[in-house]
This record gives structure tokens, C-alpha cells and sequence, in this order.
């Protein structure tokens, strides 16, 4: 990393926008959240997440919501736990996350209970921190006419990263921005403790006014100390699909995310069927003796010719991969190198299409 120059934008966009070098700064220490109405640090633990939170006044909201049968055009996303629409709160429009219900009984309750607890203590990170803008702000939570539970985030209109990769809509740059994106909302979360362990593309957000990624669900974000459960017993959170190495051994680290954020990189630039068998097929050599040897033979086979980009760059699909899918986690870079990677990649693309003057400059 010494020596290598990063750019970023001029702007609060970077798509589109000049860039300017940065000098590359060493990764901050990790930080406890300010205490405010209780502990917001990450370091006490509560419940089996080993999560602390605050315990704010707007977190006992009771409010008389539509059933779900009854939403129309406002529901905005199903997911396996929770549903989101669209709502409105003291004359604003807010999004309401809500558990099913099913013959009277709430599905889903401790994790989006969870989710709101790991939203407020993150409210109190300043805004203009990097990554807290790719993050939802809550706003209230509390019980419907029903008693199940509800968070309300603020509102801002986005399509689905998954939507954006079925309608075919993603140009290689809008990639590397909403990369840069994410890794910058992995690196906020890892400098507090947050592993988010879902990350894959249903849980990105494109902003529509932006085109900045914002990060979702973090119903199953876990700490440092470890791997955080579902069912408080042995199933593992998240997508089994995008899970890295150090799972299989019930282990979650920060660089957990990176190797799923490689993953989701994989989605937006591979055809969906090709991305299927890929991941697949890197499945089954995690684990094995000489298995990043492997992985390296299996990124070349796939991203040598379907991720390429123009010849004569550095950052290709196949680079990148190897960057990042790193079975060895004291290898494996951090969120802060992969942000470092797509700026130096989006960099790169700029000046290959004439809109940055100056060349690029690294140590090799």
C-alpha cells in the first residue's frame, strides 16, 4: 500500500465526477460508539450477538399500520423475514420494516428487533463519516395495532441492485462506484465492531437521486467476538451461498464481508447462470488442500474472458477477483483496501475513456 496514490471525488457523487489524488492513510483503530441515553459502544454484550445499544424514547412507538394484504403499490420488498412499504410519519414518507404474521403468531420478531438495536447505536455516528451515508437511518420503532414489531427508516427512492442486474442497466462504472460504496459502509461498520454477514445484492439499494449504493438488513449483523445465530443455536446467519472459509469453522470476521463483497462484484459483472455455477463450483474448493491455488485457476477460467475489461488495464474482473476471494484471512484485504481497489479501478476506467488527464500512478 505504501506510496500508492487514491483518488476521490471532487464531489458528494463520485460517478461522473472529477478526481483528485489522496495520500493512503494507515486503517483507523477501532472506536466505541458516543454514549447517549445509555451505551451506544459495541463492547458490552447483549443478547447472543454480543451487540450493546441505547435505549432512545422513540423506541416505544405504538402506530396503527395497514395490513399487508391491504398495501397495493405501497409494498416495496419481501423478504424471508420481513416485508418493507411504503408509509408515511408526522407528514413525512418513511419506510415501515415489519414482521408476518401467521395464524396469529409474528414471524421473525428477534431479528428485526435485533436490526433496530444495531440502527439506533449506529444514529449516533457522525453523518459525515464515510460509509454513513451507504447505511439506513431509523427513525422509530415500536409495536403496531397488532403487537408485531416495526422499524421506520427514512426514505429515499431506490431500485434493488438485484433489479439493476436482471434489467441488465449497470455500466462497469456504475459497478465500481456502488462497490466503492459498499466497501466504504463495511469499513464504518467493522472500525464499530458490525460484521454484516448478508452482504449480497437484494441488500444493496441504488439511490435513484445519487446512483450511491446504501446497504440494507442488518438484522443479521454479528460482533467480532463471533458468528451470530438465527434460531440462538447453531444456524449460521445470512446466505450460506456467500458465506466465506472461516464459516465452516463458526467464525465471522470483519474480512468476512470483503469475501462476500467479492461475491456480489461477481453478480454484477458475470451473467446470472455463469455467477451460479461459478460461486457453486467455488464452494466446493473451500476447505480443500491447495484450495487457493485452485480458486485462483477458477477465477482465471471464468473472469479470463467474461469479466474482461478493455485491453491494457490493470483493474480487470480477474484482478480484482484475486484482490479480494482470498481463502487465507490474514491475506484477505480489509474493507479499506477494497475501497482503495474499485476508486483506483474507477480511476483507471476515467482516464482509459479520456475524462481524467493526468495518468494513474501505482507501486506494483
Amino acid at each position: 500500500m505504501q506510496g500508492i496514490l487514491r483518488f476521490q471525488s471532487v464531489g458528494p457523487n463520485r460517478l461522473g465526477n472529477q478526481y483528485e489524488p489522496m495520500k493512503v492513510h494507515s486503517a483507523p483503530k477501532p472506536r466505541i460508539l458516543p454514549k447517549a441515553n445509555g451505551d451506544a459502544g459495541f463492547k458490552v454484550g447483549i443478547d447472543q450477538r454480543g451487540i450493546s445499544v441505547v435505549s432512545p424514547t422513540m423506541h416505544n412507538v405504538r402506530l396503527q399500520l395497514p395490513d399487508r394484504e391491504n398495501l397495493g403499490s405501497a409494498l416495496l420488498g419481501e423478504g424471508s423475514t420481513a416485508y418493507a412499504h411504503l408509509g408515511v410519519l408526522n407528514g413525512t414518507p418513511v419506510v415501515f420494516k415489519r414482521c408476518y404474521q401467521f395464524e396469529g403468531q409474528v414471524i421473525g420478531a428477534p431479528t428485526l428487533a435485533h436490526e433496530a438495536k444495531v440502527l439506533t447505536a449506529l444514529s449516533y455516528v457522525d453523518k459525515f463519516q464515510p460509509g454513513r451515508e451507504n447505511l439506513p437511518n431509523i427513525l422509530c420503532s415500536g409495536l403496531d395495532q397488532n403487537n408485531a414489531p416495526y422499524i421506520a427508516l427514512e426514505y429515499r427512492p431506490a431500485d434493488s441492485l438485484q433489479s439493476a442486474i436482471e434489467a441488465g442497466s449497470l455500466t462497469l462504472e456504475h459497478v465500481f462506484h456502488l462497490m466503492a460504496g459498499v466497501g466504504e459502509s463495511l469499513q464504518l461498520l467493522s472500525q464499530y465492531g458490525i460484521i454484516h454477514q448478508d452482504i449480497k445484492p437484494d441488500n444493496i439499494l441504488i439511490d435513484k437521486k445519487t446512483g450511491n449504493a446504501m446497504v440494507i438488513d442488518l438484522g443479521e449483523a454479528t460482533s467480532h467476538d463471533g458468528v451470530a445465530s438465527v434460531n440462538g443455536k447453531t444456524q449460521l446467519s445470512g446466505c450460506p451461498f456467500i458465506h466465506s472459509p472461516e464459516y465452516n469453522k463458526g467464525v465471522a470476521i470483519p474480512k468476512s464481508d470483503v469475501w462476500s463483497a467479492a461475491l456480489l462484484y461477481s453478480a454484477c459483472v458475470l451473467p446470472d447462470a455463469v455467477h451460479t455455477e461459478f460461486v457453486e463450483n467455488l464452494n466446493r474448493l473451500v476447505g480443500m488442500p491447495h484450495g487457493g491455488d485452485a480458486i485462483e485457476e477458477l477465477i482465471n477460467f471464468y473472469f479470463g474472458s467474461n469479466g474482461g475489461q478493455s485491453p491494457g488495464m490493470y483493474f480487470t474482473s480477474e484482478r480484482i477477483m484475486k484482490m479480494l476471494l482470498i481463502p487465507n484471512t490474514t491475506r484477505r484485504p480489509d474493507a479499506e483496501y477494497m475501497v482503495g481497489i474499485f476508486r483506483d479501478a474507477l480511476c483507471e476506467l476515467a482516464h482509459k475513456q479520456g475524462r481524467v488527464k493526468s495518468p494513474l500512478i501505482w507501486s506494483l
